[in-house]
């Protein structure tokens, strides 16, 4: 059964997301976690009604997302030597991993859970199967992928601009 598994599902994604993970510290886990989670059973408790009859355009929203997560996966790959160097050169505090390749991980995690969304929306909307539980999924993996893409173009940005 092993054998087959290893034959039809391809790994890659979740090499990408352990690497992902590596690149986090406590803090990035509260906060890229912890306030989607809190937000989602905040909206689940109170709002039931309101967000089940919510019309978020969560396709385009993922859609947006993804074409700019990776724009900015091929401008990391295209950057000039001195650029690419000067991040290369930073390590993340934790880890031993490079910014630049910590930068990569995290688009390219991003890019992963918005095709998850949209697989997610795809289908539910679909089979006509309007579950408030996976709206709420759908919400907290945007606010997720909001939040980290804030902190990863902030680290981009504060190590690449002078002093």
């Amino acid at each position: 059964m092993k054998k087959i598994l290893k034959k039809i599902l391809s790994y890659e994604p979740l090499i990408v997301w352990v690497r992902y993970f590596r690149t986090l510290s406590f803090k990035c886990i509260l906060v890229n976690f912890g306030v989607p989670i809190f937000i989602c059973i905040m909206l689940g408790i109170c709002a039931k009604e309101k967000v089940i009859n919510s019309n978020i355009d969560i396709l385009t929203i993922s859609s947006i997302l993804i074409g700019f997560c990776s724009s900015i996966i091929i401008m990391l790959f295209t950057l000039p030597d001195a650029k690419a160097e000067k991040l290369n050169s930073i390590n993340i505090k934790e880890t031993n991993i490079s910014l630049i390749k910590a930068l990569i991980y995290k688009f390219a995690y991003m890019i992963y859970n918005l095709i998850a969304v949209i697989i997610l929306n795809l289908i539910t909307t679909s089979l006509d199967f309007k579950n408030i539980y996976c709206i709420l999924i759908s919400i907290g993996i945007l606010l997720n992928v909001l939040l980290t893409l804030i902190e990863a173009l902030s680290n981009a940005v504060f190590c690449l601009l002078p002093r």
